[in-house]
């Protein structure tokens, strides 16, 4: 990954406030990003009320904020989660996922984007993908209100 590419990750994340991490070249930057930023590309709040990082967001912000191309925002996003540790839940619910996503979601398209980067990311794990196109089914199928009557 490019050295301008894992530098804006890294903005992301402190804008986010995932990581606690101070441009020397730029102090402030996170602040002023988070409030410039931080209601469009930021974290997502859930119904648990946790807040969560969107990859749809994310890649949104690499392209729209920092100038990377979408190929190569993509790409980065990926290589930067494979690098980080993960685990199997002890039981995963492909119903109660795929209802989480759609109410913690701030729309279809970027849940069903995340969803997408998951199994870039999980590429080579049968187990992960298959769980992730079951979850992208149901949510596929999933109606909501509509927003005008």
């Amino acid at each position: 990954m490019r050295d301008e590419l894992s530098q804006s990750l890294w903005r992301y994340d402190a804008m986010t406030g995932l990581v606690d991490w101070n441009n020397e070249e730029d102090p402030g930057r996170e602040d002023r990003d988070r409030a410039a930023f931080g209601k469009d590309y930021g974290l997502v709040r859930y119904p648990d009320g946790n807040d969560y990082a969107c990859n749809g967001r994310i890649v949104r912000f690499l392209v729209e904020v920092c100038g990377h191309s979408y190929e190569e925002s993509v790409e980065a996003l990926v290589e930067h989660i494979q690098s980080q540790p993960y685990a199997y839940r002890a039981s995963p619910d492909v119903e109660a996922d795929a209802k989480a996503i759609r109410a913690g979601a701030p729309n279809i398209i970027e849940a069903l984007f995340s969803l997408k980067v998951d199994r870039l990311v999980r590429e080579g794990d049968k187990m992960a993908t298959d769980y992730s196109w079951r979850v992208t089914r149901v949510l596929m199928q999933t109606h909501s209100d509509p927003k005008f009557p």
